[in-house]
């Protein structure tokens, strides 16, 4: 059952046309660098089936699926399986995994060539192999289609706040608007916690400013946690419809806003400011309105500092005017956008689901004498 690649393989050191980046064209044959297929050129190198190892950098170990007419780029090696042993499919599913590679080198990591052909891999019948491939392609297509619906139910959320209400760089002007600190009723920035105060067994989540997503979430997937003194689980506890505002990061990253949606009693960090709203406002739709290209402009042109180290005070974010549309219009989109999350939220899990099912699959078809175990399940 078990083989190495340079008793059923040939071998094509990647880059031999001297091809590069520079050379790609708007159409053409399918190029692969060490990052994968990324482009086109007009000189088709192969015809052959392959699979593609990215052998030099950070991600090598990462293989790629190649077939028809194609062309390699530096820092790969190609690897030609006879197709009379060895479906590629089969061999790329098992040859992908970054973490299964020999390396050498340490600032730059690389994989030899000789270790790339004395690489071990499973190799039942052929027909088995073909039947391994339509299970791990089942549990790959769920992946991909629970992951396409997540991203659609999230696209729909910025339509829906444009369809409500209209052009982004003309609601106040539709609406009216009205100074943003004269909407806040409350403000307070997070508590300092360092690395060894934060743990896997503290009493309560901590939540850093990682967490705020780009897009306007709030994630607790790699939620740390800390102890904290009665005062001050009852002057910060996090509760849902709660605004974080990331006050200090980089340049690019400051500013990022996140509509909080987890469990109550979470508390926050230094660098994240919670903002409550009275009445004449929603969270939510703040949180979108800051998400579009107008709200995002108001808060690139306050941020202060460095590129690599930037900050945003409040007095600067207390003089942003926002638009005010009336609350009625604003709670329907809140209601509409938040089953809309709740939809992808689900669809996250359903993601995560295929990821492990997919990973455990791979983990026990690639075992020694798993494959044959798995064909008769298939």
């Amino acid at each position: 059952m078990n083989a190495a690649l340079v008793d059923f393989c040939t071998f094509s050191g990647g880059g031999k046309l001297k091809l590069s980046k520079q050379h790609y064209v708007p159409e053409g044959f399918p190029a692969f660098s060490a990052a994968g297929q990324d482009g086109y050129v007009s000189t088709a190198e192969f015809h052959a089936p392959a699979i593609v190892v990215s052998a030099i950098g950070a991600r090598c170990g990462k293989a790629f699926l190649a077939d028809g007419a194609w062309t390699s780029l530096a820092n790969t090696y190609c690897v030609f399986p006879d197709t009379s042993r060895a479906d590629p499919r089969f061999l790329w599913y098992q040859l992908n995994d970054e973490n299964s590679w020999k390396k050498s080198g340490t600032a730059q990591p690389f994989i030899k060539p000789s270790d790339i052909k004395q690489r071990q891999v499973v190799l039942p019948p052929l027909e088995e192999q073909r039947r391994i491939v339509r299970v791990l392609d089942r549990a790959a297509e769920i992946r991909r289609r629970a992951d396409t619906a997540r991203t659609k139910a999230r696209a729909i959320i910025p339509a829906l706040f444009l369809d409500m209400f209209g052009d982004p760089t003309t609601l106040i002007e539709r609406w009216g608007g009205a100074c943003f600190e004269n909407l806040v009723s409350s403000k307070l920035l997070g508590l300092v916690r360092s690395t060894r105060h934060q743990s896997e067994t503290g009493a309560v989540g901590y939540v850093r400013m990682n967490a705020i997503t780009i897009d306007g979430r709030v994630l607790l997937n790699d939620l740390r946690r800390t102890d904290v003194t009665p005062e001050e689980a009852a002057s910060h506890a996090l509760r849902p419809g709660d605004l974080l505002f990331n006050t200090r990061n980089s340049y690019d990253l400051v500013g990022k806003i996140g509509l909080y949606a987890g469990p109550p009693n979470n508390v926050f960090n230094n660098n994240i400011m919670r903002l409550r709203f009275d009445n004449r406002v929603s969270a939510a739709f703040l949180n979108a309105y800051f998400q579009t290209p107008a709200g995002q402009a108001s808060i690139k042109s306050i941020k202060k500092g460095t590129t690599s180290v930037c900050a945003i005070y409040y007095k600067d974010l207390a003089k942003i005017e926002v638009p005010l549309p009336p609350l009625p219009l604003q709670n329907a989109f809140g209601e509409q956008a938040h089953r809309l999350e709740t939809i992808a939220t689900n669809l996250d899990s359903a993601v995560t689901k295929a990821e492990a099912m997919a990973a455990a699959l791979s983990a026990e078809v690639f075992k020694t004498d798993a494959a044959a175990a798995l064909c008769d399940a298939a």
